[in-house]
């Protein structure tokens, strides 16, 4: 999970929009994923930013390759936006487990101060009130 700004965001949502613009005109396979034009897009966003010249130079490379469709779609890392109390900041979740540039792109992020958190979430209310009852129950 990732907490990323605005410029980040814009992207994004640009490449989104342009996403169901395009389902809705019918130039794109039905199949396709969102994810096929949003992590590309992400990647390209952290490599014009100020994350240090190796960081951009893998990150430039990594999204070239997406871009001229030298990867499999299908493998990109999935990607999703959520919102945020802060309208100028995003939530992302990646799943970047099995990306070979997990290390760079995580690497980037942090260097823009971005917050990342890995691992499981923490309970939500409703499974804190739902522990509750069965307690009170077993009691």
């Amino acid at each position: 999970e990732i907490t990323v700004g605005e410029k980040i965001q814009q992207a994004l949502k640009d490449e989104y929009d342009r996403y169901v613009a395009a389902m809705q005109a019918g130039t794109l396979d039905p199949q396709a994923s969102p994810q096929m034009f949003l992590f590309p897009t992400f990647v390209d966003s952290l490599a014009k930013m100020d994350v240090g010249a190796r960081n951009k130079q893998v990150l430039q490379e990594y999204a070239d390759t997406m871009f001229n469709d030298e990867m499999d779609p299908t493998s990109y890392p999935l990607i999703f936006m959520g919102k945020m109390h802060d309208n100028n900041k995003t939530r992302l979740m990646i799943d970047l487990r099995n990306d070979q540039h997990r290390l760079t792109v995580i690497q980037s992020i942090k260097q823009l101060n971005y917050t990342v958190r890995a691992g499981t979430a923490p309970r939500g209310w409703l499974e804190d009130q739902h522990s509750q009852m069965i307690t009170k129950v077993q009691q």
